[in-house]
């Protein structure tokens, strides 16, 4: 979603995933256990369990998008194929 070609989808992906990033893993997990519960109807509530699940995944999710300068760079450092010549 980072590199998407449109403009509000690569805008909000951008603030998401720099504002995760910046915030401890522990804040994270926090927020959504309890402070997120808060905000919600009754009815979506559920277990914190899977609140806290929840939080871990949307956490190290952010860290698995990579900007489009080092994916180019990893592309450019891939080992080079080539055929050994009898």
């Amino acid at each position: 979603m980072r590199r998407s070609e449109m403009p509000i989808v690569r805008w909000f992906a951008i603030i998401i995933i720099d504002m995760f990033r910046s915030l401890p893993l522990v804040t994270t997990l926090f927020t959504a256990a309890v402070v997120l519960l808060l905000f919600l109807p009754s009815w979506l509530e559920g277990d914190k369990f899977w609140w806290v699940i929840f939080g871990f995944a949307l956490f190290f999710a952010c860290y698995q998008a990579i900007p489009k300068g080092q994916f180019e760079a990893v592309k450019a450092h891939e080992p080079q194929t080539f055929e050994a010549e009898p």
